[in-house]
């Protein structure tokens, strides 16, 4: 029985759209496959390989996929249906305002706002690095992504 070919990852821009099955390829955004369209495009260039999507990706960014051919390219995806965990309390995408979040060892996990896990804290404010201080009002200041490019104002819960 001859083996189907794999599609081919290709050369992917910002706006294409990505199939998921079996595996991640680009096809036509009017393509009935098509399940996220491209929003953010990024290369981890730093030396312990860490990713920087958190600080990188628009707010809108639903989930991150690390470069299926390989090597330090990453690609911020939005989902082209519902659901969009990219929504404030939801769970999932990257930290946006309204979020809610746990510890988890020496990180914060984004979690949803209501059912499973109970939530630590409320993200009311992200500044870009570690030099804005939080108001004394909004509790404490957290940095989520592990380079420190991003600092989260966050009330306890």
């Amino acid at each position: 029985m001859p083996s189907t070919p794999r599609p081919s990852f290709g050369l992917v821009v910002k706006d294409d759209c990505l199939a998921d099955r079996p595996s991640w390829f680009k096809v036509g955004c009017d393509d009935g496959r098509a399940v996220a369209k491209v929003v953010g495009l990024g290369i981890v260039t730093n030396p312990l390989n860490t990713g920087s999507a958190q600080a990188d990706c628009p707010a809108d960014t639903d989930s991150v996929l690390k470069s299926p051919e390989g090597g330090s390219a990453y690609y911020c995806l939005r989902n082209l249906r519902p659901p969009h965990q990219a929504r404030p309390g939801l769970g999932g995408g990257i930290i946006v305002v309204g979020d809610c979040l746990v510890k988890r060892s020496a990180n914060y996990v984004e979690v949803p706002c209501k059912g499973g896990l109970k939530p630590e804290y409320k993200v009311t404010e992200i500044a870009e690095g570690m030099k804005r201080v939080c108001d004394d009002d909004e509790g404490v200041r957290l940095s989520a992504d592990r380079l420190g490019l991003k600092s989260y104002c966050a009330r306890r819960l």
